[in-house]
């Protein structure tokens, strides 16, 4: 690539810039390339972009973005390659290079930075764009010509395990040191040449890798994160989501220092602690509490609420005077 700049940037129209022609006036400045909306697209909605640039990754996310917009060759001689992932329920239709692809919810389209890109959407909303340099995914996957405008489809593992990777990604609260930067864009790399199909010397070498194990253990905690209040929630369940056996999705949790059952049981215990400190949480009997976050029994919530945090639940509240068991 490599992006000149370490930075996390959101930029919204109404405040920073006046009207989305300016706001894509301010994304291309940024990522070199220029942009222009077609005619006849509604420009007064309220629409923003948050961006994430380390030295070797991108990823940004445009809401109520252009629905019909062409975009340049990159004006900063970087050579990237893009993947572009539509809003829930929305439809991408891009062509470049005499190529057309489509991509629909849970899909990407691979697109590159070195020519013309034509893009239309079915409906403004969220597009999500991840954007990694091409020689370091030249050096990964089986031809170059996986690089050129294509489809990546929802049906293959590696395609959810990249884009989950890309979304930590654009949920980090501040941008990362020069070690962790590097280590995300390999790891990027690794996922995106498995989505897009890898060498075979490449995924050998990724399989014996961090970067795969790694990104199903984040996927897994995200996952957990989103049925943390199910008390029914089951390793099989989560082995399921991850396409792997139960055994070996423990042995996931415990290359990462830690089981999967502690795993489910200490972010409960974290949501309960921050309902119980929460002032908004306060008319709530610890009982609901406990229920809410996944506990079977007032008893064993307290008992592994003590252990975790060496304090009684009652302890946590704003104003634990006026409070009792």
């Amino acid at each position: 690539m490599s992006l000149p700049f370490r930075s996390l940037t959101t930029v919204s129209t109404g405040g920073d810039v006046r009207g989305l022609n300016d706001l894509y006036d301010a994304y291309g400045h940024m990522i070199g390339h220029r942009y222009s909306i077609a005619h006849g697209v509604a420009t007064d909605a309220p629409s923003d972009f948050a961006n994430i640039s380390v030295p070797g990754a991108c990823a940004t996310i445009f809401r109520n973005g252009a629905s019909d917009f062409v975009m340049s060759p990159n004006q900063q001689g970087l050579d990237l390659v893009i993947f572009s992932v539509p809003a829930a329920g929305a439809t991408l239709s891009y062509a470049q290079g005499g190529k057309h692809a489509v991509a629909a919810s849970g899909e990407a389209i691979v697109h590159a930075t070195d020519k013309t890109l034509v893009g239309k959407s079915s409906q403004t909303g969220d597009v999500t764009a991840i954007a990694l340099p091409r020689q370091k995914l030249k050096e990964r996957v089986a031809s170059e010509d996986l690089l050129t405008l294509s489809t990546l489809t929802a049906d293959t593992p590696s395609v959810g395990l990249f884009l989950g990777h890309a979304r930590n990604l654009l949920g980090l609260a501040k941008v990362p040191d020069a070690a962790l930067s590097d280590l995300i864009s390999e790891q990027l790399c690794d996922l995106a040449a498995l989505a897009i199909g890898a060498s075979a010397k490449a995924v050998d070498e990724l399989k014996e890798g961090a970067s795969l194990a790694q990104a199903r253990y984040q996927r897994a905690i995200r996952y957990i994160r989103s049925r943390l209040t199910d008390p029914a929630l089951s390793e099989d369940e989560i082995a399921a989501n991850l396409a792997l056996s139960t055994s070996s999705t423990r042995r996931l949790f415990a290359q990462n220092g830690t089981s999967l059952a502690r795993s489910i049981r200490n972010m409960r215990l974290d949501l309960a602690a921050s309902h119980l400190a929460d002032p908004r949480h306060a008319h709530r009997k610890i009982l609901d509490i406990a229920l809410d976050c996944g506990f079977l029994s007032l008893s064993a919530f307290y008992v592994a609420f003590q252990a975790r945090f060496d304090t009684h639940p009652t302890d946590m509240r704003p104003d634990k005077a006026a409070w009792s068991n």
